[in-house]
């Protein structure tokens, strides 16, 4: 009977446990994954002024329905970071190249990309 008075109690062990090296893991893919994503929004903003620079045309949505609508395109972390949505933009003939064209619509996936005619006239 001794011997059962001088055994260890079992440690109390909580049902959900993680270990501190995982937290750091998963904090570290969610920060690279946010960083990322503002670096996204930054190049979105630099490529606004380069189409800006090339006498491009920027439309951004007007009215409350239409911007709701376009926004919902946009991913949520773009947003949180500040991206503006875009509804149209228009490239000069000249100045961009197919792999340009390429990269202006995967950063704006919301927005229609179209080449600017001398003719043509803003989409309203």
């Amino acid at each position: 009977m001794a011997a059962m008075i001088d055994a260890p109690a079992k440690p109390f062990r909580h049902p959900f446990r993680f270990a501190l090296p995982l937290a750091f893991l998963a904090l570290g893919i969610l920060g690279g994954w946010v960083a990322w994503s503002a670096n996204q929004v930054r190049q979105r903003d630099a490529m606004l002024t380069e189409i800006e620079l090339a006498e491009g045309s920027i439309v951004f949505p007007s009215g409350e329905t239409r911007s709701a609508a376009i926004r919902e395109n946009l991913p949520v972390v773009w947003r949180m970071c500040g991206a503006k949505p875009v509804w149209w933009i228009l490239l000069p003939e000249q100045g961009f190249s197919k792999a340009d064209q390429a990269r202006i619509r995967n950063l704006f996936p919301e927005a229609h990309v179209a080449p600017l005619s001398h003719g043509s006239s803003r989409p309203e």
